[in-house]
């Protein structure tokens, strides 16, 4: 039986495909249709699932979206050149 992986934000299923070479199961979530994703897709936004959906999964593998977080400029600044 192949463990189940839950590819949040899943985009077009580049991260997917390689959890599928590794025998994982994929299913794919994101709030934007995907319709060439590879695998079982669910239309939906990944910050609204279930917990119940979430923990029927072995595992969850999340890349959001960099645009959307947002960061004050010293955390900016802390993050590029180190704290101090």
């Amino acid at each position: 039986m192949k463990l189940q992986l839950l590819d949040l934000f899943c985009c077009a299923g580049g991260a997917a495909v390689g959890y599928s070479r590794a025998s994982f199961e994929v299913v794919g979530v994101d709030i934007d249709p995907k319709h060439n994703f590879p695998f079982e897709f669910v239309l939906a936004d990944a910050l609204a699932l279930p917990m119940s959906f979430l923990k029927s999964f072995d595992a969850i593998h999340a890349s959001p979206p960099a645009n959307r977080i947002r960061t004050s400029p010293s955390a900016t600044a802390t993050a590029m050149n180190g704290p101090g």
